[in-house]
């Protein structure tokens, strides 16, 4: 577990101070100067952005755990880059259904319309769903019959 304290804010940089170990060693001071990157915005100022202490990259978040790195310096990954498409189909038609206040479950119907919610933007979800279900069926359909072939059963 990485602990850090802010010491004080530089124009250009923030210097981390915080104590680390890995598990059943002891703890280790840390002392470590992290520089900001800025880019123009689209319409005009600047963001400002952490530059990764170890590859440069400028990125929003740097994870903790040894040393505040970005995500793809500490080898870190997103949940759908290990789900397949079908999956991911699944998992934003779910994710769409709780945002209208509906259950998660698929196989219930698509969610009433928010009292507030404009009927065009209710109707484009709703063909975001639908969408989002047949690329969801298909897939799991496919992933169903290369699962029969592997076991021996056959296909239907």
């Amino acid at each position: 577990m990485s602990l850090a304290e802010i010491e004080s804010w530089i124009t250009d940089a923030v210097r981390l101070i915080y104590r680390t170990r890995i598990q059943g060693e002891e703890w280790h001071d840390m002392r470590e100067v992290v520089r900001f990157r800025e880019t123009d915005t689209r319409f005009g100022g600047r963001r400002r952005w952490f530059a990764c202490p170890r590859c440069g990259k400028a990125c929003r978040v740097l994870f903790g755990g040894g040393r505040f790195l970005c995500r793809s310096c500490h080898g870190l990954q997103y949940q759908s880059q290990h789900e397949s498409a079908w999956s991911r189909a699944t998992s934003r038609a779910q994710k769409l259904r709780m945002r209208l206040h509906g259950s998660a479950n698929l196989l219930e119907p698509f969610p009433p319309r928010p009292k507030h919610m404009h009927h065009r933007t209710y109707r484009r979800l709703q063909a975001l769903d639908s969408w989002l279900m047949g690329v969801s069926t298909v897939g799991l359909a496919e992933f169903v019959q290369r699962l029969r072939a592997r076991i021996g059963t056959g296909s239907v």
